[in-house]
């Protein structure tokens, strides 16, 4: 009788059903993914495919901009590049005609107060009351020769005017300034003014004058001199009131702004009762601002080494520093600018504060009102270069691209995330739901969208129309803007237009890290598959051989889920490669295992 043989071969049962994200270091750990697409934590802690996103909006404008106020606004351009619109409430508002940007195809950005959104680098704010424009930025000259040209448009060519004195087209006094006005009659008695103010000036604005003053009274006194040439460089007021008047033409009923008036001397009139101008220029500006956000009723922004603030609850005026015998009034504008190295590169609300970031300088602005502002600077590793748009809060903490990756920021020191992508993301635009950060990128010339589980601590990878160029998000809900449309990230049941079935894959790596051969006795992936979802696997060895492809389709029979078995070869290590479409969840992956020395 043969003695009884026992094998000395041990079997190790191992159960895969917490599944991570990418890793493409060498520290990769059991159920991290060492590559993938399109896939998602929605199911943790499964491996869940991503689910298709809608088409919400759809136009044949080339879309540039995107905000949220109330719902998703956007900004798009006609396709001749001749007009652009402000999107609000589902209907195209053309402003045109009020943008200051000679390029309407570059990128936009908006910001929204409770009535009001502003657009830049158009510098245009849109009234949601009324749902009409202004521009912030008004150069308005009067001469001579406007008041002939306006006389001619009003009176259908009538030469009236050129035949009368129009030596001067406006009086200016120690708390006003008056259009010149001049009775006519042309089918019945008319009045008409020779200059009318932009009608969206309004009590509260800081205006700068100039003029070059016209005077019959022969004054030749130092004073008077001193004077002329002080309006000539401009002076700045600040507007109390605009009057109007709607009177009528030979084409009709009109209302113009004919005067502006101010609190008492604050016009230096030269010791004169009133001065009269040949030509005035009004002017209205705006910073050159490179990026906004919107922070207790104030829209703020960074250009260059400043940081700046509009009036409170007024996105048009930026330049009213006004103060009393107490400081600073706590309604005006502000602005400061940082002397460290490098211009900003992003400015974002987070917490009760705003954080304006430069490429390796954070800075905290803290305080409610312009006398309260206070700056506070940390040194440590901030937005890079054109990456502003990837600032988004997720949850406690925001996030950002830097130079050499993607940062968490808490309020102390800013943390690098993405190292286990392997790669430093060129982060083009960021957002969040408030679980996951979604920042999209630009990689060897390719799109792509990575999702961050801020929770779980893991990365996903998601592909993207190559036309996208934003991402925003409102109430929970993530949207991605490619050229012509906006697509919704997880439209829930219902998919309705958009992708019906998604396209994914991933690899998962068993790597025992011995030098050791090892075999699967038994491997057994439990996974379940949505209505025409299907997938493929096979196993990828260390030697560059490959296994047979099993695979699997959906069964309404079985639904609930299913158990595929496959054989798996003796080796160093493997890989699992699974391709697939539709809806799919790795449940678990379990197998029994053993290893020798033998080659």
């Amino acid at each position: 009788m043969l003695p009884y043989m026992k094998s000395n071969v041990k079997f190790e049962e191992k159960i895969i059903k917490t599944f991570g994200g990418i890793n493409v270091t060498d520290k990769i750990q059991s159920g991290e993914l060492c590559a993938a697409k399109n896939m998602s934590s929605d199911e943790y802690p499964s491996l869940a495919a991503r689910v298709g996103r809608k088409n919400v909006v759809q136009t044949d404008n080339l879309i540039n901009g995107v905000g949220t106020c109330d719902g998703i606004v956007y900004t798009s351009v006609s396709g001749d590049n001749k007009h652009i619109y402000l999107n609000y409430d589902g209907i195209d508002y053309e402003f045109s005609e009020y943008s200051a940007s000679v390029d309407y195809a570059a990128s936009r950005k908006l910001a929204a107060l409770s009535e009001s959104i502003l657009i830049i680098p158009d510098n245009v704010v849109f009234w949601l009351n009324s749902r009409t424009f202004t521009s912030i930025c008004i150069s308005q000259t009067h001469t001579k020769e406007t008041a002939l040209k306006k006389f001619a448009d009003e009176t259908s060519g009538n030469d009236l005017l050129s035949k009368t004195s129009v030596d001067y087209v406006a009086t200016l006094t120690h708390n006003s300034i008056e259009c010149r006005h001049v009775g006519y009659n042309q089918g019945g008695s008319q009045t008409f003014y020779y200059s009318a103010f932009d009608s969206s000036l309004k009590a509260g604005d800081v205006i700068t004058v100039k003029g070059i003053v016209y005077s019959d009274r022969g004054y030749n006194t130092t004073g008077y001199n001193t004077y002329c040439k002080k309006i000539k460089n401009g002076i700045v007021c600040k507007i109390k009131n605009v009057e109007t008047v709607t009177h009528s033409t030979p084409g009709g009923t009109v209302t113009e702004s004919v005067a502006l008036r101010f609190d008492d001397h604050s016009i230096d009139a030269g010791g004169f009762s009133d001065v009269c101008f040949r030509s005035i220029s009004i002017e209205r500006g705006v910073p050159n601002l490179k990026d906004i956000c919107a922070f207790n009723n104030r829209i703020w922004g960074i250009s260059g080494k400043q940081i700046y603030a509009s009036k409170l609850s007024d996105p048009s005026e930026w330049n009213d520093f006004s103060v009393d015998e107490y400081g600073t009034m706590p309604y005006a504008s502000f602005q400061t600018s940082s002397q460290t190295e490098g211009e900003f590169t992003g400015i974002i609300s987070y917490g009760n504060n705003i954080y304006a970031f430069k490429e390796n300088v954070i800075h905290k602005i803290m305080g409610n009102q312009p006398d309260e502002y206070t700056l506070q600077t940390t040194v440590a590793r901030g937005v890079g270069k054109n990456m502003g748009d990837t600032l988004s809060v997720c949850g406690d903490s925001l996030f950002y691209c830097g130079s050499d990756g993607v940062y968490i920021y808490s309020g102390r020191y800013p943390k690098r995330v993405s190292d286990k992508l392997g790669i430093h993301p060129k982060g083009i635009s960021g957002t969040s739901d408030g679980n996951l950060y979604y920042v999209l990128c630009e990689e060897e010339n390719e799109k792509r969208i990575y999702v961050y589980d801020a929770k779980r601590k893991i990365w996903h990878c998601q592909d993207c129309d190559s036309q996208c160029s934003c991402l925003t998000s409102i109430g929970g809900d993530v949207y991605f803007a490619y050229e012509h449309g906006i697509l919704l990230q997880k439209p829930g049941q219902s998919v309705g237009d958009g992708e019906k079935m998604v396209r994914w894959s991933f690899k998962i790596r068993f790597d025992e890290r011995t030098v050791d051969k090892h075999g699967i006795s038994k491997l057994m992936l439990r996974y379940s598959l949505g209505h025409g979802a299907s997938f493929t696997v096979r196993a990828l060895y260390d030697d560059k051989s490959h296994s047979a492809v099993c695979g699997a389709r959906f069964d309404e029979i079985d639904s609930g889920g299913y158990t595929l078995s496959m054989a798996v070869k003796r080796s160093l290590w493997f890989e699992l490669k699974f391709d697939g479409i539709g809806e799919f969840k790795l449940k678990s992956i379990g197998f029994k295992s053993y290893r020798g020395s033998e080659r």
